[in-house]
């Protein structure tokens, strides 16, 4: 006869049954919903085959939720999964994307550009090595005029007084000239031009050994002819020596307001290297297309053009000047060592703009990279938020076989 212990344990035994009956029912209809409504995938691990021939579930399956009961919370971690996959493969393919263009950035681009490049090579050093604010001047004897026929070289000068400086002002007033470019900035500026000395001009002007003593001997000139443009000049040229940028503006405004149309390219070349040596480059190539509209043939105008396009950047027009400097002059080794400077100057920037624009979409790729990755973490945590923990799981396969 069963005793009343053994009927309530048959009992507890067949309701077991029931439960597991019930559960395993809910996931095969799972399983025939999901594949119904959810599009292919790849296979998924949550079942496994144990060495003892019995088909059970993976401890660590993110299909192992924590309720499993919840149709809607399974498709939604069977979409988290399959999305996490594709994140991952994408994540994967990127960085390798990444660590190829990184293998093929150059850190030491530009030593190697003067190594190799024939122009770099040329010209023995780069471009910004050249001293592009070099004073450039055009004497007075390359428009056939004779310094001594407008001051006497050998004129007495003063024992004990106070040698005088040729100060153009005083001598005429000019409030405005036509002739005088006066639209300019740094012409209506010429109060705050930074000074700069330039006395390499000593060698190129050599009327008198003491700049000083010339300066009295033009002062003593401008007494008896203030409307000269030739001495305006001269007293241009001392104040550039003397490093006086206000003054050699005004003694150029005076030197164009008198001189004929043939002759203001010698103001012109004196003024522009004023504005040019100020920083204001773009005015001073102004002035030399007008010295150039007066003389083509002169070396001067295209050397100090193509030293101003240069600093302006306008390399193809400052090769350009190079080359009809050497072309009047080809010996002018100077001239033709820039061009070259210039060439590779050009070059070395498209190559660096390459490699700045390169290293840009590196940059971009890594900033998207990051932010796809912050999505993966997140839509991960949610998948193992809803997934049941292995060590409750593994205590539920316990109970249930």
């Amino acid at each position: 006869m069963r005793t009343v212990h053994g009927y309530c344990i048959d009992l507890y035994r067949a309701r077991d049954r029931k439960k597991m009956a019930d559960v395993s029912a809910s996931v095969v209809l799972v399983l025939v919903l999901q594949a119904a409504i959810l599009p292919p995938s790849s296979a998924s691990t949550h079942w496994v085959v144990t060495e003892d021939g019995m088909l059970t579930q993976q401890l660590d399956s993110v299909y192992n939720l924590k309720k499993p009961y919840d149709l809607v919370e399974f498709l939604r971690q069977a979409e988290r999964s399959d999305t996490i996959q594709s994140l991952q493969q994408e994540l994967l393919n990127q960085k390798i994307q990444i660590d190829e263009n990184d293998d093929k950035s150059d850190t030491n681009i530009e030593a190697k550009f003067y190594e190799s490049d024939p122009d770099c090579m040329i010209a023995e050093k780069s471009l910004p090595e050249y001293d592009l604010y070099t004073s450039t001047v055009l004497p007075l004897e390359n428009k056939g005029i004779k310094v001594e026929d407008h001051i006497d070289l050998n004129g007495k000068l003063p024992q004990c007084k106070k040698l005088k400086q040729p100060s153009c002002t005083s001598v005429v007033a000019l409030p405005y000239s036509i002739h005088a470019f006066d639209h300019l900035k740094g012409v209506q500026e010429r109060a705050n031009l930074t000074n700069t000395a330039e006395p390499g001009l000593r060698s190129a002007i050599s009327y008198k050994a003491d700049p000083d003593e010339f300066g009295h001997l033009i002062y003593k000139s401008l007494q008896k002819n203030k409307t000269s443009w030739v001495l305006h000049n001269l007293a241009a040229f001392y104040w550039r020596i003397k490093g006086n940028s206000y003054q050699v503006i005004e003694c150029c405004r005076r030197a164009l307001h008198f001189s004929p149309r043939e002759h203001k390219d010698v103001a012109l070349v004196n003024m522009a290297n004023i504005l040019h040596r100020a920083r204001h480059s773009a005015e001073a190539a102004i002035l030399i297309h007008a010295s150039l509209d007066v003389s083509t043939d002169l070396n001067v105008n295209h050397f100090t053009l193509g030293n101003i396009y240069a600093v302006l950047g306008e390399y193809n027009k400052s090769v350009l000047c190079f080359e009809q400097t050497t072309e009047h002059q080809p010996d002018f080794e100077a001239a033709h060592k820039r061009k070259h400077a210039v060439k590779c100057q050009e070059k070395l920037e498209i190559a660096l703009e390459e490699q700045h624009d390169h290293l840009q979409k590196t940059l971009t790729e890594l900033k998207e990279y990051q932010k796809k990755h912050e999505y993966f973490q997140e839509q991960r945590k949610i998948l193992i938020d809803h997934q049941q923990l292995t060590e409750v799981q593994f205590e539920l396969n316990i109970k249930y076989q």
